[in-house]
């Protein structure tokens, strides 16, 4: 009916009223008020956002699943529940939805492009060799996936039988490429120590986005390995280039 589309859109425009001047209370009292069909997961979602603005734990975590529930199965609202989840800096709720696109969603590209953001400026080796397998597993003809998987494989375990296998299987597919040559040659040194520390030299403190990016390319680079580089090549890269990556792409 009419009369019910229009008092959703009045609902939506003063929830977003109440959402822009922190006044939650109110947000929560205007959400709670009726239903938005469609936009049900929305009008969820923002109820999760109000009560924790409260310091309503549980309430939050209830309202937030009911958002999740709502959208299951459907790429593009999943999206957009991610999205929001990372623009109020809910990191756990915001990965979790992530996971779910890159490994069931596969269509949407941005996805595993965020999560590779998240990892790398974390220096989070093992959330990348995670990534990388799931999205090697999804495209194993993709030799930059299978490179950087070797990579992350090889930091987290230096002596991982698998990693070597992958080297050497590059090299193989690709003998002319001087970056898959090189990172079978240097795999094959079994005495290569490796730290997957990326935050290496910062004692005492966190060390910074740029720090730890820093930490993560020279650990690289300790291994004497290639890297195609820890951002799936352009095909999954939406942003611009470090100097570190414009470095390590020239190996």
């Amino acid at each position: 009916p009419k009369d019910l589309k229009s008092q959703q859109r009045v609902a939506l425009v003063r929830a977003d009223l109440h959402l822009a001047r922190g006044e939650w209370p109110q947000l929560q009292a205007v959400l709670e008020s009726g239903q938005w069909n469609e936009a049900e997961f929305l009008r969820h979602a923002l109820l999760a956002r109000a009560l924790r603005e409260q310091r309503q734990t549980m309430s939050s975590t209830a309202e937030w699943l009911a958002a999740t529930r709502a959208v299951a199965g459907q790429p593009k609202q999943i999206s957009i529940l991610a999205r929001m989840a990372g623009a109020w800096k809910w990191s756990d709720e915001e990965q979790e939805l992530l996971w779910l696109l890159t490994e069931r969603h596969p269509g949407e590209r941005w996805a595993p492009t965020r999560l590779n953001e998240i990892f790398f400026s974390a220096g989070d080796t093992r959330g990348l060799n995670r990534l990388y397998n799931v999205l090697y597993s999804q495209t194993p003809e993709n030799l930059a996936l299978k490179n950087n998987l070797a990579v992350t494989t090889l930091l987290l375990t230096p002596q991982s039988v698998r990693a070597h296998e992958l080297a050497r299987e590059l090299h193989q597919q690709n003998p002319t490429n001087a970056i898959f040559a090189s990172g079978a040659r240097r795999n094959d040194r079994k005495n290569a120590r490796v730290r997957a520390s990326a935050g290496a030299g910062t004692r005492g403190r966190r060390a910074s986005s740029r720090e730890r990016r820093e930490g993560f390319v020279a650990t690289v680079r300790r291994a004497g390995c290639s890297c195609a580089v820890l951002e799936v090549e352009d095909q999954l890269h939406d942003g611009t280039w470090t100097d570190e990556e414009k470095q390590l792409q020239k190996w």
